[in-house]
């Protein structure tokens, strides 16, 4: 909570307390290792998600945030291969499968990211949260219709998502049907008032012309 107020300085404290005190609780190491980073100590972070990787081969979140961290550093070549690594060892592992279709993405291989297309749709299948990571993904491939149906899913699964609700009001008011758009940024809101782009696209259809 610390962390996410800011108060990165104060949260290392507490995390390394909290470390030392319960050494099996991994995902505090995977924390700590963030907020470190985030304080600008790039080579401890990355040595210490080495080690747990080695001491857990299995746990994700250690080879997610190694990964982010190497590519947050600059080292794309190392965290692309860290993922390759994770994944070919089980290809099941949603977030690290997105992950790896992020970097290739953002390095512009797009030839390969359609072609991983078919597994991140299978793997997506499971989960309203990665029917959306998967629509936005397409929708950045210039899939707008696969993307509208992603998002569509997305609602079904979980019809109070408001993600999901604010995604169909943005092609809804796209399309000129700013009676839907508002509807879904109106629902988007009630579900979840923090939803911050939802309440200003509703803010902005509801005032005056």
């Amino acid at each position: 909570a610390l962390a996410a107020l800011g108060k990165l300085e104060p949260a290392r404290r507490v995390l390394e307390a909290s470390v030392s005190k319960w050494p099996n609780a991994l995902e505090l190491h995977v924390t700590l290792a963030r907020v470190l980073f985030d304080l600008g100590d790039q080579r401890g972070p990355l040595m210490q998600m080495a080690e747990l990787i080695e001491r857990e081969p299995n746990y994700q979140p250690a080879w997610e945030m190694g990964a982010m961290l190497l590519a947050e550093s600059g080292q794309i070549e190392r965290a692309e291969a860290m993922l390759r690594k994770a994944v070919e060892g089980d290809p099941s592992a949603v977030s690290l499968q997105f992950l790896l279709t992020e970097l290739l993405l953002r390095t512009e291989r797009r030839d390969e990211v359609v072609a991983r297309l078919d597994i991140l749709e299978v793997l997506a299948s499971n989960s309203a949260a990665l029917m959306l990571e998967f629509g936005a993904l397409l929708a950045e491939l210039g899939d707008a219709g696969g993307a509208l149906e992603q998002f569509k899913d997305a609602l079904e699964a979980d019809p109070e998502n408001a993600e999901a609700l604010y995604r169909l009001g943005t092609f809804a008011e796209a399309s000129g049907h700013r009676d839907v758009a508002q509807d879904f940024y109106g629902r988007a809101v009630a579900s979840d008032e923090l939803h911050a782009d939802a309440a200003e696209r509703l803010a902005a259809l509801s005032a005056p012309d």
